[in-house]
């Protein structure tokens, strides 16, 4: 059953019901209260938030809580689901749209923080600094151990070149690296617009064999599920470097522990997990780099974020229409 239409939501003068269940900056918060009644309880629990959100007009959220049809069916007042940032793998949107309930996200203001972060963590690993970090902390100067690689002249292959990975590839190439990628739907137009970028369009295969060093930024889903497992992984170049900042699932991590344990793989970083609490498979080799989801924690980002949130629920408080539907 579809919800209250438009025209009804006009003739309320109640202020909006919004519920925010994941950080949200600052300058975001600040000016949802001055219009709406805010409720933020980051990270709820499972029961706390199928309690929340059953009274709310507008949720803000990230990935602490799934929109599932469960938690759509008891949120009878529900107007619009705003991801703040990328991705919608958390949210049933199909069900969503079945009950006039609008989905959008907000990827773009995060894509230049994401892909400095890959460049960040591409030259985390192949200096080795973490593991000088932990060495020098236990008072082990081991400097001729620690020879690191230079990314000039290496190939840098992307899994995945949306904008995310374009930004990548644009910072990539400021290090006088060689940029190869593979998309989920490759055509000779996508060819000849990436390689007027300098980016040589490749198969997987491919890729995972040229490539000096991969960086995987595809969305979630089941077309991805999976995608880089663990025969994937035994093409890829000896001493590779391997970077995830994709969504949990689409990179086999055991698969990638096992290839550092064994040396083929020389050094990951993965800052998407299978679960956000405890400590991440990768952390258990010193080659292995974990981070708590923040590529897209900058200052900067969660602004941009922020603001564009603050204007779509300004825009359905004022209309009566949620705008950015996927």
């Amino acid at each position: 059953m579809e919800r209250m239409s438009a025209t009804a939501m006009t003739t309320i003068r109640e202020p909006l019901r919004v519920l925010v269940t994941d950080p949200l900056h600052r300058y975001g918060r600040d000016r949802l209260d001055r219009f709406t009644q805010l409720t933020v309880v980051e990270r709820p629990t499972r029961s706390e938030f199928l309690a929340l959100v059953s009274n709310a007009d507008v949720l803000i959220c990230r990935s602490s809580v799934v929109v599932d049809a469960e938690a759509l069916d008891c949120a009878p007042h529900l107007r619009a689901v705003i991801r703040a940032g990328n991705g919608l793998d958390n949210i049933d949107a199909a069900h969503a749209g079945l009950l006039g309930v609008t989905v959008s996200s907000i990827p773009s203001p995060g894509v230049n923080a994401v892909a400095e972060f890959v460049l960040a963590s591409l030259l985390t690993l192949s200096r080795r600094i973490v593991e000088a970090d932990r060495q020098v902390r236990e008072g082990i100067w081991a400097k001729s151990a620690l020879c690191g690689t230079e990314l000039g002249g290496r190939t840098l292959g992307l899994v995945g070149c949306g904008r995310i990975g374009t930004r990548v590839a644009e910072l990539a190439q400021g290090f006088n690296m060689q940029v190869c990628a593979s998309v989920e739907h490759p055509s000779a137009d996508r060819e000849v617009t990436m390689r007027a970028k300098g980016i040589d369009l490749l198969t997987l295969e491919e890729l995972v064999e040229k490539s000096d060093a991969i960086s995987i930024q595809v969305p979630g889903g089941p077309a991805t599920h999976g995608l880089v497992d663990a025969q994937v992984l035994t093409h890829v170049k000896p001493g590779c470097l391997l970077i995830d900042v994709s969504r949990s699932g689409v990179v086999d991590h055991q698969a990638v522990l096992d290839g550092l344990r064994s040396g083929h793989i020389a050094g990951a970083a993965a800052d998407v997990h299978a679960q956000e609490s405890g400590i991440p498979l990768l952390a258990q080799h010193p080659s292995g780099v974990v981070t708590p989801h923040i590529g897209g924690s900058t200052e900067e980002a969660q602004l941009r974020i922020a603001a564009e949130v603050v204007r779509r629920v300004q825009a359905l408080d004022q209309t009566g229409r949620a705008s950015h539907g996927v």
